[in-house]
């Protein structure tokens, strides 16, 4: 298939300036011998522009279902990381509860103690 792409630099005088087959050619011609910055136009059929706009389309909804799908594994990793957070809480609140249990047990046992000995 034949590229039909054309790079037209203008803006530089009656002489200057002109049409290349690539974009190099066309950067290293942009300024004339005064000085002058010119201006680059590229020049494309239809059916190019058409094919570029739907490459960078599709390119692009590439990109956008990449992040979707890191978007999504970034929740997901959260949600997991939330419910392993909230899991150790659990556990901790639950040793923390046998350990109020035992505490209060010993506390029983200290108080019968100390009143078995008045009443001794």
């Amino acid at each position: 298939m034949v590229r039909i792409i054309k790079f037209k630099v203008t803006g530089l005088g009656f002489l200057s300036g002109g049409t290349y087959d690539n974009w190099e050619e066309a950067v290293a011609n942009l300024k004339d011998s005064k000085g002058r910055t010119g201006t680059i136009i590229v020049e494309m059929t239809g059916k190019e522009y058409y094919r570029m706009v739907n490459g960078y389309r599709q390119k692009l909804n590439e990109l956008n279902e990449m992040i979707r799908k890191r978007d999504y594994d970034h929740k997901q990793n959260i949600i997991q990381q939330e419910s392993q957070y909230q899991q150790q809480l659990n556990q901790l609140v639950s040793q923390l509860k046998e350990k109020d249990k035992r505490c209060a047990t010993l506390a029983a046992v200290v108080n019968r103690l100390k009143n078995k000995q008045k009443s001794n």
